[in-house]
């Protein structure tokens, strides 16, 4: 319930035109390790593996809104727990290159078919399939993500096939702290 309320409060933030990001510097572990704690309770109710890896290569401190990435891991995250019934769920934190940074979630759950990738990423818009039917939600995590990063200057790529799994890559530009 909380979490779709945030979602709720987040979109229409959005809608609104009311979202001002707050950059500051931050670690990423220390913004998203209590978060990943959270959600791996939710993926080992269901037997699954959280994963987290931060790359070597990415600066220690990055300059970014901490409130709304850890909204963007939580949604992917969390849209990732609820559609793997097994395997396991990996967060990475990437340096892609000399300008840009990703945050990428890969699961082994029931992928998106070709046809939906599109849609996920707009608002109240689900994917039907029997695979999802039993699944409760209203389609708002992906939405706020997808706008999230587009405010962040950033871009958001999807990999999926039916059956295998996902990978949302989340590509923003890579802003480190000046000492």
């Amino acid at each position: 319930l909380l979490s779709f309320i945030n979602n709720l409060v987040g979109q229409a933030q959005i809608d609104t035109g009311k979202i001002i990001l707050r950059e500051y510097p931050f670690n990423v572990d220390e913004v998203v390790g209590p978060l990943l704690s959270t959600l791996n309770f939710h993926a080992n109710k269901k037997g699954l593996a959280l994963i987290e890896y931060i790359d070597p290569a990415l600066p220690k401190r990055l300059v970014g809104d901490q409130f709304w990435l850890r909204q963007i891991v939580m949604n992917l995250v969390h849209n990732a727990v609820k559609f793997t019934e097994k395997g396991s769920v990996t967060v990475r934190f990437i340096k892609r290159d000399r300008h840009f940074w990703a945050i990428q979630v890969i699961d082994t759950g029931i992928g998106i078919p070709p046809e939906a990738q599109r849609r996920v990423f707009e608002a109240f818009e689900q994917v039907n399939s029997a695979e999802t039917a039993s699944q409760s939600g209203f389609g708002l995590g992906l939405s706020i993500v997808a706008k999230l990063t587009s405010i962040m200057n950033g871009k958001i790529e999807l990999e999926s096939e039916a059956g295998k799994g996902s990978a949302f890559t989340v590509i923003l530009p890579l802003k480190e702290e000046k000492n």
